[in-house]
Protein backbone atom coordinates (compact mmCIF):
# COMPACT_ATOMS: atom_id res chain seq x y z
CA UNK A 1 0.00 0.00 0.00
CA UNK A 2 3.04 2.19 0.87
CA UNK A 3 4.58 1.89 -2.70
CA UNK A 4 1.43 2.18 -4.36
CA UNK A 5 0.97 5.66 -2.70
CA UNK A 6 4.46 6.49 -3.31
CA UNK A 7 4.21 5.19 -7.06
CA UNK A 8 0.82 7.25 -7.43
CA UNK A 9 2.59 10.26 -5.91
CA UNK A 10 6.09 10.86 -7.39
CA UNK A 11 4.00 9.64 -11.20
CA UNK A 12 1.61 12.12 -10.94
CA UNK A 13 -1.47 11.28 -10.20
CA UNK A 14 -0.51 8.19 -12.58
CA UNK A 15 0.21 10.85 -15.29
CA UNK A 16 3.67 9.45 -15.63
CA UNK A 17 2.68 6.08 -17.13
CA UNK A 18 1.29 7.51 -20.29
CA UNK A 19 2.92 5.42 -23.13
CA UNK A 20 3.99 8.61 -25.49
CA UNK A 21 4.44 11.61 -23.69
CA UNK A 22 4.86 11.18 -20.00
CA UNK A 23 6.79 14.34 -19.47
CA UNK A 24 4.39 16.31 -21.86
CA UNK A 25 1.53 14.68 -19.30
CA UNK A 26 2.82 15.20 -16.33
CA UNK A 27 3.47 18.84 -17.28
CA UNK A 28 -0.07 19.24 -18.10
CA UNK A 29 -1.51 18.50 -15.11
CA UNK A 30 0.46 20.27 -13.31
CA UNK A 31 0.13 23.22 -15.00
CA UNK A 32 -3.81 22.65 -14.42
CA UNK A 33 -3.21 22.23 -10.79
CA UNK A 34 -1.08 25.04 -10.84
CA UNK A 35 -4.07 27.28 -12.48
CA UNK A 36 -6.11 25.82 -9.19
CA UNK A 37 -3.99 26.93 -6.30
CA UNK A 38 -2.30 29.69 -7.80
CA UNK A 39 -4.89 32.56 -6.39
CA UNK A 40 -3.24 30.74 -2.88
CA UNK A 41 0.22 31.86 -2.52
CA UNK A 42 0.71 29.58 1.18
CA UNK A 43 -0.50 26.69 -1.05
CA UNK A 44 1.35 27.67 -3.88
CA UNK A 45 4.63 27.02 -2.22
CA UNK A 46 3.93 24.45 0.34
CA UNK A 47 3.30 22.39 -3.13
CA UNK A 48 5.78 23.60 -4.87
CA UNK A 49 8.51 22.47 -1.67
CA UNK A 50 6.68 18.94 -1.61
CA UNK A 51 7.35 19.00 -4.85
CA UNK A 52 10.99 19.11 -4.97
CA UNK A 53 11.65 17.08 -1.49
CA UNK A 54 9.66 14.08 -2.24
CA UNK A 55 10.85 14.16 -5.50
CA UNK A 56 14.64 14.08 -3.84
CA UNK A 57 13.53 11.94 -1.36
CA UNK A 58 11.94 9.13 -3.29
CA UNK A 59 13.88 9.98 -6.66
CA UNK A 60 16.07 6.55 -5.84
CA UNK A 61 13.40 4.86 -4.92
CA UNK A 62 11.99 5.44 -8.41
CA UNK A 63 15.26 4.45 -9.92
CA UNK A 64 14.93 0.97 -8.18
CA UNK A 65 11.19 0.68 -8.51
CA UNK A 66 11.26 1.84 -12.51
CA UNK A 67 14.89 0.64 -13.05
CA UNK A 68 15.98 4.02 -15.28
CA UNK A 69 18.81 6.43 -14.15
CA UNK A 70 15.86 8.95 -14.98
CA UNK A 71 12.42 6.32 -15.24
CA UNK A 72 9.90 8.75 -17.17
CA UNK A 73 7.19 7.68 -15.30
CA UNK A 74 8.32 9.94 -12.43
CA UNK A 75 6.72 13.13 -13.30
CA UNK A 76 7.21 14.94 -10.04
CA UNK A 77 10.15 16.76 -11.13
CA UNK A 78 7.93 18.29 -14.14
CA UNK A 79 5.09 19.58 -11.30
CA UNK A 80 8.25 21.26 -9.59
CA UNK A 81 9.06 22.88 -12.84
CA UNK A 82 5.94 23.84 -13.82
CA UNK A 83 5.49 25.63 -10.31
CA UNK A 84 8.90 27.36 -10.78
CA UNK A 85 7.95 28.39 -14.06
CA UNK A 86 5.46 30.43 -13.18
CA UNK A 87 6.68 31.18 -9.34
CA UNK A 88 6.50 34.81 -9.03
CA UNK A 89 4.76 36.33 -11.58
CA UNK A 90 2.56 39.03 -11.30
CA UNK A 91 -0.70 37.68 -12.57
CA UNK A 92 -3.96 35.96 -11.54
CA UNK A 93 -5.91 33.33 -12.72
CA UNK A 94 -9.20 32.40 -12.25
CA UNK A 95 -9.71 29.19 -13.56
CA UNK A 96 -13.74 30.02 -13.86
CA UNK A 97 -13.51 32.47 -16.47
CA UNK A 98 -9.64 32.07 -17.97
CA UNK A 99 -8.96 35.75 -18.92
CA UNK A 100 -7.26 35.79 -22.54
CA UNK A 101 -4.23 37.14 -21.20
CA UNK A 102 -3.90 34.25 -18.14
CA UNK A 103 -4.28 31.83 -20.87
CA UNK A 104 -1.78 33.27 -23.25
CA UNK A 105 0.85 32.96 -19.66
CA UNK A 106 -0.15 30.09 -18.67
CA UNK A 107 0.01 28.30 -22.57
CA UNK A 108 3.44 29.95 -23.18
CA UNK A 109 4.92 29.45 -19.60
CA UNK A 110 3.80 25.23 -20.05
CA UNK A 111 5.40 25.80 -23.91
CA UNK A 112 8.68 27.57 -22.68
CA UNK A 113 9.25 24.46 -19.71
CA UNK A 114 8.76 21.51 -22.21
CA UNK A 115 11.11 23.28 -24.62
CA UNK A 116 13.52 24.03 -21.92
CA UNK A 117 13.01 20.64 -20.66
CA UNK A 118 13.06 18.39 -23.38
CA UNK A 119 15.99 20.85 -25.36
CA UNK A 120 18.11 20.95 -22.15
CA UNK A 121 20.42 23.81 -22.85
CA UNK A 122 23.65 24.81 -20.98
CA UNK A 123 23.68 24.01 -17.96
CA UNK A 124 20.72 22.11 -17.69
CA UNK A 125 21.86 19.01 -19.62
CA UNK A 126 24.89 19.02 -17.20
CA UNK A 127 22.53 19.12 -14.09
CA UNK A 128 20.30 15.75 -15.11
CA UNK A 129 23.84 14.43 -14.75
CA UNK A 130 24.26 15.00 -10.92
CA UNK A 131 24.35 11.95 -8.78
CA UNK A 132 21.06 10.33 -7.25
CA UNK A 133 17.68 12.11 -6.93
CA UNK A 134 19.41 15.62 -7.65
CA UNK A 135 20.01 14.41 -11.43
CA UNK A 136 16.57 14.07 -12.12
CA UNK A 137 15.31 17.04 -9.98
CA UNK A 138 17.47 19.45 -11.19
CA UNK A 139 17.05 19.89 -14.89
CA UNK A 140 13.31 20.37 -13.92
CA UNK A 141 14.30 23.01 -11.95
CA UNK A 142 16.91 24.78 -14.12
CA UNK A 143 14.28 24.30 -17.35
CA UNK A 144 11.93 25.99 -14.60
CA UNK A 145 14.52 28.76 -14.54
CA UNK A 146 15.03 29.49 -17.83
CA UNK A 147 11.19 29.06 -19.01
CA UNK A 148 10.53 32.38 -15.86
CA UNK A 149 13.20 33.98 -16.82
CA UNK A 150 12.06 34.58 -20.53
CA UNK A 151 8.17 34.58 -19.52
CA UNK A 152 9.35 37.72 -17.38
CA UNK A 153 10.73 39.73 -19.81
CA UNK A 154 7.81 38.70 -22.50
CA UNK A 155 5.47 39.89 -19.77
CA UNK A 156 8.07 42.87 -19.29
CA UNK A 157 8.18 43.98 -23.05
CA UNK A 158 4.27 43.53 -23.14
CA UNK A 159 4.51 40.20 -25.56
CA UNK A 160 2.26 38.72 -23.24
Amino acid sequence: MKDLLKKFIITGFFTGYTPVIPGTAGSLLAAILFAFVQPYPLLFYFLLSLFFILGILWGDWAKTCFKKSDPPQMVLDEFAGIFITFMGLNFTIDVFSLSPEALKILISGFILFRLFDITKPFPIKKAEKMKGSWGIMMDDVLAGIYANLILRILIRINFL
